[in-house]
């Protein structure tokens, strides 16, 4: 692949990332950061299925932990909700395309083929999920802090 198919899938990470913000209603002054959101998470997942060679479930699972872990910087650096960041910029990972053709071939008779895009597209959603999962475990793990300093943990 040449460096102008990576360019091309970044910025498709990014306007579909920004594009979703606009439907969510996000402010205007962190739609940028959302749409950097996505694009990143696109390009490790399309990096690590395309470059090499990395099964669906375990690139999208990488990919929506670094969305998270963006995300989360973004939230602290800008003091804003996280949400802003993690939702637009996991609308590139989910498998719209994948359910689409599980539909189709389900309508077409084609069951077995239906069933394995059923099974890749519940699988591509428990990888968005589990990513998210990893990076809210990790979070709690590493930023825990005594809340005034009486022994109760304080969990972002």
């Amino acid at each position: 692949m040449e460096w102008s198919d990576y360019l091309v899938q970044f910025l498709s990470g990014f306007v579909v990332s920004i594009g979703f913000g606009i439907i969510y209603d996000i402010p205007k002054n962190n739609l940028f950061h959302s749409g950097l959101t996505g694009a990143v998470g696109w390009m490790i997942s399309f990096v690590m299925i395309h470059l090499w060679d990395i099964h669906l479930f375990i690139s999208t699972t990488a990919a929506s932990f670094f969305v998270a872990l963006i995300g989360q910087a973004f939230s602290r650096t800008l003091k804003t909700p996280v949400t802003l960041f993690i939702m637009p910029g996991l609308i590139p990972l989910v498998p719209g395309g994948v359910a689409f053709n599980m539909m189709r071939s389900f309508i077409g008779g084609d069951n077995a083929g239906g069933s394995q895009y059923a099974i890749d597209t519940f699988l591509v959603a428990g990888a968005l999920a589990l990513g998210l999962a990893l990076n809210s475990a990790a979070f709690q793990l590493f930023t825990t802090r005594n809340l005034f300093r009486r022994g109760r943990r304080y969990i972002p």
